[in-house]
């Protein structure tokens, strides 16, 4: 049961025509209350996934507890409706400072602060109805930039340098033969962005988006081991966990950038119209997995889509022709190490080549 009671207020003052100066302040007051029950039990003819049933707990077979325990690794138990308890409330605030430097160009300043709320973790194996619960994680972030129309506005730009710092950052955690939800420390994000869009003729449009980023765990300690750890050809796993502080986050390339062309022109009496478009995406090497395993690690790559379209200038309609991932690229999206099979990894690539 979730109940949350939620309000913002948020107010702009021009300083002068050109100078603004925005705050406002967002709350949250949330309750949670939950039950867990694990335990192993015969097959229940006719039983749905309706959890608040009775019926669950009274099919509780203990000839089977020997058996359950080898593989949770956890003893059964059942903590009813109302045990997990969670109450907390967050404070949200952001301030902004604009300036126009000239008409529809701006720089400005940033600051927000944020937060996720805590929970109960389904995978929880434990004993201990307080240690199925995690934290509210929260992130602060400063950010800069320029934004803007120029050359006749042909030209739109936006250029930001930003920076984020999460503590008690929420993250998957190996334990007990499964997954569960920790909160381990501090992470940061920082890096600068890039976007170009210009429209040189009535009908062409050329797009560029680019981003350097620097992320990573400033404060990991309770890692899950990588695989070559756990099969003893790596050091640095400690009783079941590494230490990942000053490694890089999950899915964080250094390098990112997609490059766009789209053109439609009139044909016939005007009333219909061809286009044509193509793009590029570029990434440089990331980690799919949460280990910083070196088997999980994907190099650079780039994937191209095109598209031709037909249909009326009202856009009631389309008729495309289209293809993506033309070069059949087939990137690492998400790796893991699975439940006992320490040594192995699991992943899944995205999909090839689509054309329709």
């Amino acid at each position: 049961n979730n109940r949350v009671y939620s309000g913002f207020v948020d107010a702009t003052y021009r300083i002068t025509d050109r100078l603004s100066l925005s705050g406002g302040v967002r709350y949250a007051d949330i309750n949670k209350t939950a039950g867990q029950a694990l335990f192993g039990t015969g097959v229940i003819p006719h039983l749905d996934f309706d959890t608040t049933r009775s019926d669950l707990q009274a099919g509780r077979n203990a000839a089977l507890d020997p058996i359950f325990n080898a593989v949770f690794r956890s003893a059964q138990h059942n903590f009813p409706f109302g045990t997990l308890r969670l109450s907390e409330n967050h404070w949200q605030p952001q301030a902004i400072v604009q300036y126009e430097i000239a008409p529809r160009n701006k720089v400005y300043l940033k600051f927000v602060r944020g937060a996720k709320s805590g929970g109960f973790d389904f995978s929880y194996a434990g004993g201990t109805p307080s240690a199925a619960a995690f934290r509210p994680e929260f992130a602060s972030m400063f950010e800069a930039g320029v934004k803007g129309l120029i050359l006749d506005n042909r030209l739109e730009y936006s250029v930001a340098i930003f920076r984020t710092t999460f503590t008690a950052l929420q993250q998957s955690v190996f334990q007990n033969l499964a997954f569960v939800v920790s909160n381990v420390g501090k992470a940061r994000s920082q890096g600068v962005e890039l976007d170009l869009t210009a429209r040189p003729t009535d009908g062409l449009e050329l797009g560029f988006a680019g981003s350097y980023l620097d992320a990573k765990f400033v404060d990991f300690p309770g890692g899950a081991c990588s695989s070559g750890q756990n099969a003893g050809l790596q050091s640095g796993c400690v009783g079941g966990f590494q230490d990942l502080s000053g490694t890089p986050t999950q899915y964080a390339s250094k390098w990112t950038g997609t490059f766009r062309v789209d053109y439609a022109r009139p044909v016939g009496s005007g009333d219909y119209q061809v286009a044509a478009g193509a793009s590029v995406f570029a990434r440089s090497r990331y980690n799919a997995g949460a280990y910083n395993d070196p088997r999980m690690e994907q190099g650079a790559f780039a994937q191209i889509d095109a598209h031709l379209d037909f249909g009326p200038t009202d856009n009631r309609w389309r008729m495309s022709l289209f293809g993506r991932n033309l070069g059949d690229k087939r990137p690492l999206e998400y790796a893991v190490t699975p439940p006992a099979q320490p040594t192995a990894v699991v992943g899944t690539y995205s999909r090839g080549r689509q054309i329709g």
